[in-house]
Order: structure tokens, then C-alpha cells, then sequence
């Protein structure tokens, strides 16, 4: 079998490309495929370990993400209230939200509330997430529901 063969077979089983018209699409998925068997093939001749091509591109996600997905800062200096990558996966603990200088208990809107049209405040948060919420029902919500909006809360 020929090394073009054998690229594309171990490319079939692990493939991001989608059916789209755009051409350019394609090539550019084809591409990032490619540059993870290259990496893939890199990673198998230095340090001799045996893994599915799949186990290494999860591998590479996790820690791109792990990386660059963290919270990101929008340019006015506040976290941005996109969906956090891990939120459902890593180990998170409430928090009490940070006392003002003045001594003053400082509070937060719960965001699992606000999103289902309640208004709450809370004293707890997620430190990890730096997300208000409610320590019942809403943090074990947040952290185990893909989609916590459409969660009849009360």
C-alpha cells in the first residue's frame, strides 16, 4: 500500500469535513486533518507510544482548549459570558463573592436566574466560571445541564 493510501485511510475514520458547497472550506478542514496525522506521526516516532489517531486529536482539542478556551477578557476588560468549555466537565466549588473594601457583602446576579427571566442576587459564585449563582438549584444546574436555559427553576 502506497503512503497516499494509507493517509487517506487513516484520514477517513477520524474526518472533519461536512457536506458544504464551499470548495474552500473542504481544503481548509483537509488541511487541519492533515496537520494532525503529520503531528500524529511526529508524536509516534519520538516517543514510541501506540494510540488511535482519534485519542490523539481528542488529546490535542483538550489542551487547545485547555489553553486558549479559558476566560477570555472582551476589550472592555470584563470576562465574557460566552459558554465556558469546561463548565460541564471540570471540577468547580462555590465561592462567597468577594467582600467590598468597606467591609460591605458584596452580591452578584445568579446567571442561570437571569437567563430563565428571574432576577436574583446571590453571595455565591463560581470561582472558576466567575459566574453568579445560586448555590440550589442553580450551581449543580449550571455545571451539569448542556443547555440550562430552558430549566423551569420554580
Amino acid at each position: 500500500m502506497g503512503s497516499i493510501d494509507k493517509t487517506d485511510m487513516l484520514l477517513s475514520s477520524v474526518e472533519c469535513v461536512r457536506k458544504t458547497s464551499k470548495w474552500y472550506k473542504k481544503i481548509f478542514f483537509h488541511l487541519i486533518d492533515l496537520s494532525i496525522l503529520n503531528a500524529f506521526s511526529a508524536f509516534k516516532t519520538v516517543t514510541g507510544q501506540n494510540m488511535p489517531v482519534a485519542n490523539f486529536q481528542l488529546e490535542v482539542i483538550r489542551q487547545l482548549l485547555e489553553k486558549y478556551g479559558g476566560n477570555t477578557v472582551s476589550p472592555r476588560g470584563r470576562p465574557c459570558t460566552k459558554d465556558q468549555p469546561f463548565r460541564l466537565s471540570a471540577r468547580h466549588f462555590p465561592s462567597d463573592v468577594k467582600k467590598l473594601e468597606s467591609g460591605k457583602v458584596q452580591r452578584r446576579k445568579c446567571i442561570v436566574c437571569t437567563r430563565n427571566n428571574k432576577r436574583k442576587d446571590t453571595m455565591y459564585m463560581c470561582q472558576e466560571c466567575d459566574v453568579g449563582l445560586c448555590v440550589t438549584p442553580c450551581f449543580a444546574i449550571y455545571h451539569t445541564k448542556q443547555n440550562y436555559l430552558d430549566i423551569q427553576l420554580f
